[in-house]
């Protein structure tokens, strides 16, 4: 097999890894995708290292929180919202 080829092959798998990665901690997947094809070891250990985000409001979030799917802002405002 072609060198070229076994490296583009990698770079996608890569891609894929840091993408999926990525959407998991509700980052964009598609710039984070092309960062680890590019780049993958630092890409991995970046975005390991960077916390969750909420997916309605877009702050950092806890690793507990990310489990339940919302911020506790997220929740104190729905809360309000339901007693006004």
């Amino acid at each position: 097999m072609d060198p070229n080829l076994i490296k583009l092959i990698a770079a996608l798998l890569w891609a894929v890894i840091v993408g999926l990665l990525a959407n998991r901690k509700n980052r964009n997947p598609i710039g984070w995708g092309i960062v680890g094809a590019l780049s993958w070891l630092i890409a991995l250990v970046v975005l390991a290292f960077m916390p969750y985000l909420c997916p309605k409001c877009k702050q950092k979030i806890s690793n507990k929180d990310a489990k339940a799917g919302v911020c506790q802002n997220c929740v104190n405002v729905e809360q309000n919202e339901v007693i006004s």
